[in-house]
């Protein structure tokens, strides 16, 4: 008889992606609810495992959890979770040679890419350097040849997330045999020898289930680029420092985060799409804030020498990230200083591989300030991330000097806290402190031991005239901590607060005079010392309707695209007088056509985003209108005290039925607000002359940020 055979057959697998399978190869496969974990050990029945692939790091890239290995993720930030599980990103890092398919392919289509740099420089870069500088209001790019040398690209990291992909490539350009030519007046400056060295952040988003696939496609720089060249003719002779210092702001200000340049490729603005709107992506919001506290420095090096030949220097530290900074106060005569706690500065983030520049130079009265040395990481300024790996915990950072290695290298002790939006529905501000947080209370009699500067900026407090001599223009008195000897001005009780909260300003659409809306109307807002600007405006595509005059065609586009309240306050008509109107014929509606089309309708669609430091019931700003017809600056209010009194009342009723544990003067005017996450619509109308109005339709919403204490 012979031997009966067995056989187990495997269980047929559940049917996965190819990137499913490979996650879980390298053991980052995805759990049921997203989290990391790895693939559960074979079971009998479950027939022989299937081999691991590891990839061979000379060949292949590295796939990380936001920037951390496999061989090294970490679970040091935000209360034992990793930097996945905060931004649910999974990131694939390239080598230098993955990415020169994208070196040929720009190489093939170069001609075509200088044409468009070329109308980026001559339109946009043009405008904002005119507006932001006034004694070049005649500059033009009056050449542009860039040379056959395209740009070198690599290495790259690959990010991918919901609706979105990003590539996030090393770029290096040597434009050699570059001719630019700018006028300014009768002077005309030649440029040559441009070398831009940075990453750029290519963005597919969002992504659809049908073609083409990505609904549109972002190009921006996360940091500031390494942006430089040589001047010839009449630029070499003559010292223009302030036209290159416009020409790289206006650029930076285009193309480095949070600005950036957004091609619709599926049409979302055209079509209006709910669900997928366009300045969601033209302008995404910020992933949080990164509250960072310079504490102290030491082993400076010495950039000033006296008579006696002993060295010492007069430190002071910058930290930059996108277009933000922050400084902090000058300490004179030290290689040790120290700032503490309160020398602290909350900072929106946009991308975890933002990085961070963080510099220490020497305060000189007559000549330019030195660079004492700046934070390196592998050779590399840190990113958001190196900086969030290390959250909450005091960090002592090698500085980079020019003298290279040193016995006794200089460091500077940071530290730093990223800033999620919690769930709750209010925002408390947050008072700025003394580095022992002892508080501060309002000053309040004469001293002579008390500081007769800000211990924060350094602004003197003087009122004497030799004081005045001394310590230069007053400011305000302030609060102080009598203990410490700590001393705040009023300005920087105001722009020193942290922050508690993000403020989103979506500029929808709007009603502008007619010749604004053919030429394009740019508007800025001013929030808490903040500016920032939209992108041109621009005309709605209208529904061709024959048989109507303009007046009914103009009236009926508005009605498919505002409502009836809007229209009948920018008409100054009633509803039903608009229908009739509309009803009425050609010849009849022709005699006061004239008075109807004084408006157009423009579109925006581009939100900007704030650091709200001090909330209360009525905020406010400041809009700045930039059209054909006007240039005006208007105060608005941004939230009113109705939906604050609402609140109140409803915590109040909560409270008296016993139904929350929450306290009626957490509602109270001075530093609480209750928010809200759903967006608030509102109305500004800004005068522009005796004639003339321009109505813009915004969305505001404002949510709170995490605590750090």
């Amino acid at each position: 008889m012979g031997a009966a055979s067995c056989s187990h057959e495997a269980p047929e697998r559940p049917r996965e992606s190819c990137c499913d399978a490979y996650l879980q190869d390298l053991g980052l496969g995805l759990g049921s609810e997203g989290s990391t974990g790895s693939r559960p050990a074979a079971s009998p029945r479950a027939g022989p495992s299937r081999p691991s692939r590891e990839p061979h790091g000379s060949e292949m890239g590295t796939l990380h959890v936001d920037g951390v290995g496999r061989a090294s993720r970490r679970t040091t930030v935000m209360g034992g979770r990793s930097l996945h599980q905060q931004t649910g990103f999974f990131v694939y890092e390239g080598k230098l040679k993955e990415a020169e398919w994208l070196t040929v392919a720009v190489e093939k289509m170069w001609k075509y890419i200088e044409r468009a740099i070329e109308k980026l420089l001559k339109e946009d870069i043009t405008a904002l350097i005119k507006d932001e500088v006034p004694m070049m209001n005649s500059f033009q790019f009056s050449k542009c040849n860039f040379g056959n040398q395209s740009p070198n690209f690599g290495p790259m990291k690959v990010r991918a997330k919901d609706n979105c992909v990003e590539l996030l490539i090393d770029m290096h350009w040597t434009a050699s045999g570059s001719e630019i030519e700018v006028t300014v007046g009768k002077m005309k400056l030649g440029m040559k020898d441009i070398k831009l060295n940075g990453p750029i952040l290519l963005v597919f988003c969002p992504l659809m289930g049908e073609l083409p696939i990505t609904g549109g496609m972002s190009i921006t720089f996360p940091d500031p680029p390494e942006l430089t060249w040589n001047w010839t003719g009449l630029g070499k002779a003559l010292a223009v420092d302030v036209i290159r210092k416009g020409i790289v702001h206006a650029i930076f200000q285009t193309l480095v985060v949070p600005s950036r340049v957004y091609v619709d490729i599926a049409g979302l603005a055209s079509n209006r799409h709910e669900e997928m709107r366009v300045e969601t992506f033209r302008s995404p919001a910020p992933i949080g804030a990164l509250h960072f506290a310079v504490l102290e420095a030491r082993n400076l090096p010495a950039a000033d020498f006296g008579f006696t030949g002993k060295g010492s220097s007069d430190p002071y530290v910058i930290v930059k990230i996108g277009n933000c900074s922050f400084q902090t106060k000058c300490q004179a005569k030290t290689l040790d200083p120290v700032w503490g706690p309160a020398h602290s500065c909350d900072l929106l983030v946009y991308h975890m591989e933002q990085h961070i520049f963080v510099e220490v130079w020497d305060s000189d009265m007559v000549t330019s300030d030195d660079l004492l040395g700046h934070v390196e990481k592998k050779g590399k300024r840190p990113t958001v991330a190196d900086f969030v790996e290390k959250s909450e915990k005091e960090t002592w950072w090698t500085l980079k000097t020019e003298s290279g290695s040193e016995e006794n290298p200089p460091q500077i002790k940071l530290r730093c806290f990223f800033r999620e939006v919690p769930e709750v529905d209010r925002i408390e501000a947050i008072p700025v402190n003394c580095n022992k947080r002892c508080g501060l209370v309002e000053v309040a009699g004469h001293s002579k031991l008390r500081p007769k500067t800000c211990s924060l900026c350094g602004s003197s407090f003087a009122k004497t005239w030799d004081q005045l001599c001394c310590g230069g223009t007053p400011v305000a008195q302030g609060q102080e901590c009598r203990k410490c000897n700590f001393r705040c001005c009023a300005t920087c009780l105001s722009n020193r607060r942290p922050a508690a909260g993000i403020l989103r300003i979506c500029l929808r659409e709007g009603l502008v005079p007619r010749g604004d809306a053919a030429d394009g109307v740019i508007l800025g807002v001013k929030f808490e010392n903040e500016m920032l600007w939209s992108k041109s405006s621009y005309k709605p595509h209208y529904v061709d309707e024959s048989g109507r005059s303009e007046a009914q065609k103009w009236i009926r586009n508005l009605c498919a695209r505002f409502d009836k309240a809007s229209i009948s306050k920018c008409l100054g008509m009633k509803p039903d007088k608009i229908q009739e109107v509309l009803d009425m014929s050609i010849p009849e509606v022709k005699q006061g056509e004239s008075d109807l089309l004084q408006q157009e309708p423009v579109i925006w669609d581009h939100a900007l985003h704030f650091l709200v430091r001090n909330p209360h019931s009525e905020i406010s700003a400041t809009v700045i209108y930039k059209g054909k017809s006007a240039k005006v600056e208007r105060n608005v209010a941004i939230l009113s005290g109705k939906k604050l009194a609402t609140a109140k009342k409803a915590a109040l009723r909560l409270v008296g039925n016993g139904k929350t544990k929450m306290q009626p003067q957490a509602f109270s005017d001075s530093g609480t607000l209750a928010c809200d996450s759903n967006l608030m619509e509102a109305t500004w109308t800004l005068d522009l002359d005796s004639k003339h109005t321009a109505d813009v339709f915004v969305e505001v919403s404002l949510t709170p940020l995490e605590s750090f204490y």
